[in-house]
């Protein structure tokens, strides 16, 4: 079984292909802790599973997943504030998560509801699904994609050390790893893959422009959390300045 974190289909594919079925599951500890799970007779890849029996979900305006059974905690200890917050009065959970639910009633979740992009003209786009697709390329080791109030949205990314060895060593590029990361070879190819790993989404969730950080992501620097998933809001403040440069020489080529 999985749970704590999503799980990229391509892996339970390959685990599937080998005889190794891996059941994911979604809950929160104010559920006691699941909500959802694929059951070993009835699983489908790519979903958290169905709702445990008993419990029900719906989702909710801007594709929050409500959820409420048996399983529901009463309340957060001596907080009767944190409660109502959470629990609504008809004692539906608010999970703060995004997704939805197919015609069989499996539940897929796209993302955080507090890390939805609203563009400038109103678009919601969910990063984890693209930065996944990225991700999945080796070359990179971080993606943040960026655009909340923005007119479009452009992507952070941070290149992986290895992957840039391997890139160099295929590609013969002369050199150590510090000029392979700051040359201009190494921008367009990362620019070129990311353009085609989004080339078929549409058009409001594809980055218009990329630009690299050199900076490490790390825990001692704040860019990560304790199980290394990256401080979204955290990366923002730290490269605001670069991010509204990007959007400036943007907004200038755009104006001609």
């Amino acid at each position: 079984a999985c749970g704590g974190a999503p799980l990229r289909p391509e892996i339970e594919e390959f685990f599937s292909s080998v005889g190794i079925p891996v059941l994911t599951g979604y809950g929160l500890t104010e559920a006691s802790p699941l909500v959802t799970f694929n059951a070993p007779n009835a699983f489908k890849i790519g979903t958290v599973g169905r709702v445990l029996h008993g419990g029900e979900l719906r989702v909710a305006e801007h594709g929050e997943l409500l959820f409420r059974g048996p399983n529901l905690m009463e309340g957060y200890w001596n907080n009767p504030e944190a409660t109502a917050e959470t629990i609504d009065e008809e004692g539906w959970l608010h999970t703060g998560d995004v997704g939805y639910v197919d015609n069989e009633g499996f539940v897929t979740i796209t993302d955080r509801l507090k890390d939805i992009i609203v563009t400038l003209g109103g678009k919601n786009v969910a990063p984890q699904p693209i930065e996944g697709l990225i991700l999945a390329d080796p070359l990179f080791e971080h993606a943040v994609l960026i655009g909340d109030t923005r007119p479009y949205v452009t992507l952070l990314v941070k290149p992986s050390v290895a992957g840039v060895e391997e890139l160099a060593k295929n590609l013969q590029w002369p050199g150590q790893l510090q000029d392979w990361l700051k040359s201009s070879e190494l921008l367009a190819e990362l620019k070129r893959r990311v353009e085609e790993l989004t080339e078929k989404l549409p058009s409001q969730e594809r980055p218009k422009e990329t630009e690299v950080l050199d900076d490490e992501f790390t825990m001692d620097n704040g860019l990560l959390t304790p199980t290394l998933k990256v401080r979204r809001r955290e990366v923002e403040k730290r490269f605001k300045a670069k991010i509204d440069e990007m959007y400036e020489r943007l907004d200038k080529l755009r104006r001609g």
